[in-house]
């Protein structure tokens, strides 16, 4: 059960990496790779990201901002209790523990209503998404992501045929923001090939 509308962050770097490509010039071999069949990889990644943004911003976020608008925003799971010396000490608790929690003698008559109230809010989260009509949206959703994956994955593991298309290559490596850390290592190495062969060195070192 999801208690939050999934996010995707590879959505905003395509779409941004998507945006960049149509600003970049048409540029020359320079690598000895056919420039044709990554043009085609290309159009097919930009229209994934295409079709999977379109469907995000008309049916799955709408869908999830009806489910915002009739369960509510995630209540608290703190409660604060002041003690006899007119000290008062704030507690957040873990929803594995409520049960401990309401059979306490010590908190349980202030923890019990913040308990079911969260509870409640679950049950209802639950039952909402749980909607043929939401879980329809959201398992297309989720394939369209997944077609954006694999279109995403032939262009990253296709050789950049020239510096623009190197170019396009960093921009969804990066993903709108990332760091060097979170690039994954297969992706890292396809571009330092493509970096090697435009510049027609042996090899680049990372």
């Amino acid at each position: 059960m999801s208690v939050m509308m999934p996010t995707r962050r590879m959505m905003i770097g395509a779409v941004a990496s998507a945006a960049i490509v149509s600003g970049l010039p048409v540029a020359a071999e320079t690598s000895g790779v056919p420039s044709s069949r990554w043009d085609d990889l290309l159009s097919r990644w930009q229209e994934a990201v295409r079709e999977a943004e379109e469907y995000r911003a008309g049916a799955y976020q709408p869908s999830w901002d009806r489910i915002e608008e009739q369960c509510g925003p995630c209540p608290g799971t703190s409660f604060s209790s002041t003690a006899r010396n007119g000290h008062t000490v704030t507690i957040r608790m873990k929803h594995a523990d409520f049960d401990e929690w309401r059979e306490s003698f010590v908190w349980g008559r202030e923890a019990a209503p913040v308990c079911d109230t969260f509870d409640r809010w679950i049950a209802s989260r639950t039952a909402a998404e749980a909607r043929p009509a939401h879980r329809a949206i959201s398992d297309r959703m989720h394939f369209l992501w997944e077609a954006v994956d694999r279109a995403e994955e032939a262009l990253m593991s296709f050789s950049a045929p020239h510096a623009s298309a190197l170019a396009v290559k960093v921009g969804i490596a990066l993903e709108g923001g990332m760091t060097d850390e979170d690039i994954r290592s297969d992706h890292r190495a396809a571009l330092l090939a493509d970096v090697a062969a435009i510049a027609g060195q042996s090899n680049v070192s990372p």
